[in-house]
This record gives structure tokens, sequence and C-alpha cells, in this order.
């Protein structure tokens, strides 16, 4: 059993502990608040410690002498760091994981390179965030876009427009409307639904539905223009609040074919906005002035994304952007506690730094050959990348028997070259990459099969 030791009982913390204690690793968690450390202990299987992360004694308590993983998540880049540090230097852990928020610690002298700070993987909450806005900015109609198995596949997030070629339509007839495309649905949202489902056979897609679905790496046109978008759609795009991840968003160049504004109250930064960024609008004003968001011309907007540091600024801001037209809106906030009640009031996507954090950490940690491909429904739901090792349990096993005995969905399976949707009748091969979703609960009983068989039993 590995054991793991965590800094931090927050959020973050919290999060990476319950994904691991599930994955039946052995949990320490260090936190000086002795109310959020015994919360957590109520909740989980961990061993408490209650004391200063970057304490060398604290440390030697918490068992990192025997630790094989460091997650450094406390609020503090620099407690993170220094523990990492001491880690490496007192107790030789083998995995230092360290939660760092400042860019300045990413866009100086490259300090997380290999041989300078004894961090193995830095994690930031700002750049995973932006990464997950530039997928939902980079095409017309589509809420998240990843790519995965080197590129073959891409799992789409995307809302059904009205009159689309998949409305109403049974699943089990959708590859008669799809013709020689290759999809499989994923999950489903409906517009006022308080949690989404993994569809079956029989359900269909609604307009206005949320859509998780995977398709090849080249068909994402022909799969947005089945759900309704047109690819000669302009991309307009409305940021609201001027930012570091605002910057971060921008630091990249984005295709030529989106048009973005930024809404900033602060004239300060507005000017410093206006003097650093070129062919980019900036509007000054608050964005709870209907005034100010008719300016930027939301009815002809995709979709709007608010980002100030202010989570009732962010909600109210864009409820009154859809209310002035505007197709989507994202609010990024800390508090997620009313994600499923916003939902229902018209905001597109809740965009949260935390699970962002948790989601890349867990990446990290777990073993070579599975990609974390997006998580869904708050971390209740995963779409994971398992490759199949030649002495795995898997090895000749049928896709139907894995989904009925563990409650999965195996939805692709890649072979070479050859993608196959949807398989419930092969076999598994040495070599596969297999795409699920998963619930929570049952990623423990998968990694279990997709693991080595002993050798006496090889």
């Amino acid at each position: 059993m590995r054991k793991i030791t965590v800094l931090g009982a927050g959020r973050v913390g919290y999060g990476v502990a319950k994904a691991l204690s599930i994955d039946e690793m052995e949990i320490s968690v260090v936190d000086e608040s002795p109310a959020a450390l015994w919360s957590l202990a109520d909740k989980l299987d961990i061993k408490p410690v209650l004391g200063h992360a970057a304490d060398i004694d604290i440390l030697r308590s918490a068992g990192l002498e025997d630790a094989d993983v460091l997650i450094a998540v406390t609020s503090s880049d620099e407690v993170n760091i220094t523990a990492c540090q001491i880690a490496d230097f007192m107790f030789k852990a083998d995995t230092k994981i360290a939660r760092v928020n400042r860019r300045m610690y990413f866009t100086n002298g490259h300090l997380f390179e290999k041989g300078k700070f004894s961090v193995d993987f830095a994690v930031s909450p700002q750049f995973e965030v932006a990464r997950i806005i530039k997928r939902n900015i980079s095409v017309p109609g589509v809420l998240d876009i990843v790519s995965c198995v080197d590129d073959k596949l891409r799992v789409i997030g995307i809302v059904c427009k009205p009159g689309a070629q998949v409305v109403n339509v049974p699943l089990k007839y959708l590859a008669s409307v799809a013709k020689e495309l290759k999809i499989c649905i994923l999950y489903t949202k409906g517009k006022d639904a308080e949690a989404g489902l993994l569809p079956g056979s029989r359900d269909t897609i609604m307009a206005g539905d949320t859509v998780y679905l995977v398709c090849m790496g080249d068909d994402i046109q022909s799969v947005t223009e089945l759900f309704g978008y047109t690819n000669n759609e302009k991309n307009n795009v409305v940021l609201i609040g001027g930012n570091e991840l605002c910057l971060e968003i921008l630091e990249t160049t984005l295709a030529d074919d989106v048009s973005i504004k930024i809404i900033e109250h602060d004239l300060g930064v507005a000017e410093k906005l206006y003097e650093r960024l070129n062919n980019i609008e900036i509007l000054h004003g608050s964005p709870l002035d209907a005034g100010v968001l008719e300016m930027a011309n939301l009815h002809e907007t995709n979709v709007v994304i608010s980002m100030t540091s202010d989570d009732k600024t962010n909600i109210i801001s864009c409820l009154l952007s859809k209310k002035l037209g505007a197709r989507r809106t994202s609010a990024v906030l800390n508090d997620i506690s009313y994600s499923n009640l916003l939902y229902s009031l018209g905001i597109s996507s809740i965009l949260d730094a935390r699970s962002a954090s948790i989601a890349k950490i867990l990446h990290y940690i777990r073993r070579e050959g599975i990609e974390d491909v997006v998580t869904l429904e708050d971390g209740a739901i995963e779409v994971l990348a398992f490759e199949v090792t030649v002495d795995s349990h898997v090895v000749g096993t049928l896709v139907a028997t894995i989904a009925s005995k563990n409650n999965v969905c195996v939805a692709a399976i890649v072979r070479g070259e050859n993608v196959f949707m949807f398989p419930k009748k092969m076999l598994i091969s040495a070599g596969d990459m297999v795409l699920f979703i998963i619930r929570k609960e049952s990623i423990s009983r998968i990694l279990k099969l997709f693991q080595e068989k002993p050798k006496y039993l090889a």
C-alpha cells in the first residue's frame, strides 16, 4: 500500500485525500486548524496530524520518513515549496508535489526545472483554469474540448442547439444520423436538471442539453455541425476581469477567428491592459452595469467568462449577460456549493481552480499508462484512458463483462491506428488504450483490473 502525506486540510487537500483513499492508499494529513483537520478526519479514513506543514518534527510524526509521496497544498506557496525541500533533504521522499499559486514562480527563471527546487511537480490553479478556459473558447459552441490517446480521440462538451440534427433522436439510432462519424455519448445534462446522467440507448438529446461525447480527433467540425453549429460562425468572446488569470489566457496566441473583448472595473488596470494588449478591445466599467455589458454587444457573443476575484460579481454578471443575449456564460468561482442552482439559472459552466488542481495532482500521482481526460459533476464522474499491459488482468476479457460487473461504460478502444466506439463484444488485448466513463466509487476496482498479474498467476 502506498503511503501519502498531504499538507493542508482545505478543499484541495480534502479532494486529494478523498480520491486517494478510494484508491486504498494510506493517507496522513497535516494542518494547523483543528476544526478543518477533525472535520476531514470525520469523513475520511486518514491519520490527522495537527501542526505547521513545514515543521520537521510535525512531518516526522506524520510518517514522512516512510511516505512515498508528499503533496503540499496549503494556502502558502512558500510553505509548500519549503516542505518539499525538507521532504527531499531530510526524509528522501520519492515524489514531492506542491501547489503554487503565484504566477511569478513560473515566469521567472524556470524555478521548477529539475535540480533547482526539490519539487517534482508544481501545479498552478490559475494555469489549470486558464487552460480550461482556452479550451472553452477555441471552437464556437464547444464548452470543453480535450484531446487524448495521442490525439486520436477528442472528448467534447457541447450545448445542443434547437433544430440540431440530433434533437429528439434516441441514442440507439444516433449512428443513422451521424452517418460516417464515430461518436459515443458519454454524459448528458438537461438545462433544468440538478445532476447529469450516463445515458442509455433509449435516452434522447434535447435542445439545450449539455452533452459530453467522444469522437475522432479530426471530426470536430462535423460533430459541432451535428449539434447545430455552422463552421462560419464568428467566435466572439467577452472576458470580465483583467487580472492575472485573464493575462494567462491571452499569453498564448488564440485562433485568428476568436475575437475578444475585456471588461475591467478598475481604470488603472484597464489602462495597463490597453497599453499591453494589441487588437483586443478594453471596456472600462462595472460588469454589473447593464449599460457597460450592452456596449460589449452581448447579443453577438458566443461566450462570456466572468473571472473577477468576487464570486457574487461573477455570478450576477453572468446572469445579466445571459439576459442581454450571450449564448453561453461561465463563472470562475471559489465556492461552488451552489453550482447546481446556478446551472438551473442559466449559467452554462462553473470553473473552479481547486477542482482543476485536484484533477492535475491525481493525474500525476496515478500510475503510468493512465490518462485523466476530463472530470464531470465536481469529481463524481471521470473520463479515463487506460493502457493495457501484456500481464494485465483484463487481457482477454470481454468488454461487456467489465462494464456490467463494475458499473462502468467503455466508450472506446484504440488498437494501433484503429478506433472502436462503444465496443461491447470485443476482447481486450495487450497494447489497447481503453477509454472509460466511470463513477468515482468504481475507480479502485478498475485500477485493480488494469494492474499486472502477479508472476505466479501469469
